[in-house]
C-alpha cells in the first residue's frame, strides 16, 4: 500500500492527512493485563478509564483519532471506547477486517504518535518510525519497546489512572519529533537484524 493510497484511505473515513492523527489500538484482553497483586482491571473500568484519559489528553493536543484495529476481536471494545471519547475532532475506525496488515502499515507511517497495546499495531507503527507509547497486555510489547530504547513510553497497570494514562500521551506527543528522529537512526539496523 502506497502513501497516497494510505492518504486516500484516511481520507474515505474523514480525516484530513495533512494534518495531525492519533491512533490508538486495543486489545479485548484487558484481563490478563494485571497488577501485581493479581488483580484485574476489568472491562467497564478500562473503557472508562481510556476514554476519559484519551478525552483530557486530545483537548491539550486537539488532533484527529485513528483507531486501529489489527486483531478483528478487538473491534467491539474499541467501538466501545470510541463512543465514549469526547471533543471536537474527527474519528475513524481502520480494521483488519477490511484492511490488510500492507495497508494497516501504510495507516501507521502516516499518524503522529500511536498508544498500542497489540505488538502488531506497535511493531507496524515503529518500523515507519512512528512515535508509540505501549499499554503492554502482554510482556512481549514491554519487552520490544525495551529493544527500542523506549522503555519510558511503557505505561504499566500499577497505579494506572485516567490522569496517568492523559499525562503519558500528552509527554509522549510533545517529544514525538525527537522519538521519531529516534527510531530513524534504529530502525534500519534492527531491520537488518530481522532478516537473519
Amino acid at each position: 500500500c502506497s502513501k497516497e493510497e494510505a492518504k486516500t484511505i484516511l481520507k474515505q473515513h474523514g480525516l484530513d492527512p495533512d494534518k495531525e492523527i492519533l491512533a490508538l489500538n486495543f486489545s479485548k484482553y484487558i484481563d490478563t493485563w494485571a497488577n501485581k497483586e493479581g488483580g484485574s482491571m476489568g472491562k467497564e473500568a478500562f473503557v472508562n478509564v481510556v476514554s476519559a484519559a484519551i478525552s483530557e489528553a486530545n483537548s491539550r493536543i486537539n488532533a484527529q483519532i485513528a483507531f486501529i484495529c489489527t486483531q478483528h476481536h478487538d473491534v467491539p471494545l474499541t467501538r466501545e471506547i470510541m463512543a465514549k471519547v469526547e471533543g471536537q475532532q474527527p474519528k475513524a475506525i481502520f480494521t483488519n477486517i477490511e484492511y490488510n496488515h500492507y495497508h494497516i502499515k501504510a495507516l501507521l507511517a502516516e499518524v503522529s504518535l500511536l498508544l498500542g497495546m497489540r505488538l502488531h499495531a506497535t511493531s507496524l507503527a515503529t518500523s515507519s518510525s512512528t512515535p508509540a507509547v505501549a499499554l503492554p497486555h502482554q510482556p512481549k510489547v514491554e519487552h520490544y519497546l525495551r529493544r527500542l530504547g523506549l522503555q519510558e513510553q511503557v505505561l504499566n497497570f500499577d497505579g494506572f489512572s485516567s490522569e496517568i494514562l492523559a499525562a503519558k500521551l500528552v509527554s509522549a506527543w510533545q517529544k514525538k519529533e525527537q522519538t521519531r528522529q529516534h527510531l530513524d537512526q534504529i530502525m534500519p539496523a534492527m531491520k537488518a537484524r530481522a532478516h537473519y
